[in-house]
């Protein structure tokens, strides 16, 4: 049975030397992890660890044949066979990570618990995602929420929403107008623009973003925004 994954390549579909092709199958004699075989990860964001954002690419691929799995916390697999799938923009794989860690929330758990789940719905809603691989959404107006567990995930979609990762694993992602994002060194964060269309008469979306904090040129536990399709920081009101 195949392994639904996700690999990141360099900007010419290549890795480690060797040029892939959408819709193309491939097939070694031995799987390995770091060693032999095709690698890819099954939570997409682990593909962040091997190549970042800013000059890779993203696609869904299919394991099978033999597989070998590492210790550490990832999920990276090797394997001897592989197809490349499509192609996966920011928004595409941040909305895979979202419903890897969902599929793996345990029924009924808490998000204070290991794989949990936390859901909040409604204007100034918050919900925070503590636990081990756990996820939380946040869906309302004004509403907030955070990722302080280990690979955890989080989602604010309301307009002018908060979201942050807490936690050098964590992704935290600013879906809704006007909303932003921030996190701690390490962390990922999605941002996105929504501009008004007058024809419509509603917004509509424009563009998104995922950065790394990486400490200097995106700083820790700074409020960030897109503009333009820009990353921007968030200039807070003062008290006069």
């Amino acid at each position: 049975m195949s392994i639904k994954a996700y690999k990141g390549f360099n900007a010419d579909m290549t890795c480690r030397g060797f040029k892939y092709e959408e819709g193309e199958e491939y097939s070694t004699d031995r799987a390995e992890i770091c060693e032999a075989g095709f690698h890819a990860c099954e939570n997409p964001i682990d593909c962040l660890q091997y190549y970042p954002p800013c000059s890779s690419v993203y696609r869904e691929v299919d394991l099978d044949g033999e597989t070998d799995r590492g210790d550490g916390d990832d999920t990276k697999i090797s394997a001897t066979k592989i197809r490349i799938g499509a192609r996966l923009d920011i928004a595409g794989l941040v909305k895979a990570a979202i419903d890897f860690v969902m599929s793996k929330v345990k029924p009924g758990a808490t998000a204070d618990e290991d794989y949990g789940l936390a859901s909040e719905r409604g204007y100034n809603s918050a919900c925070s995602a503590t636990g081990y691989k756990s996820a939380c959404s946040a869906t309302g107006d004004n509403s907030a929420c955070s990722a302080t567990g280990d690979n955890s995930a989080c989602s604010a979609t309301g307009d002018n929403s908060a979201c942050s990762a807490e936690n050098p694993t964590a992704i935290a992602v600013a879906w809704g107008v006007d909303s932003k994002a921030k996190g701690v060194k390490g962390a990922h964060i999605v941002i996105s623009e929504w501009r008004w269309d007058c024809h419509e008469r509603k917004y509509a979306f424009f563009a998104s973003r995922m950065i790394r904090i990486d400490g200097e040129k995106y700083k820790a536990d700074t409020w960030y925004t897109l503009r333009d399709g820009k990353i921007v920081e968030v200039k807070e009101a003062r008290d006069e």
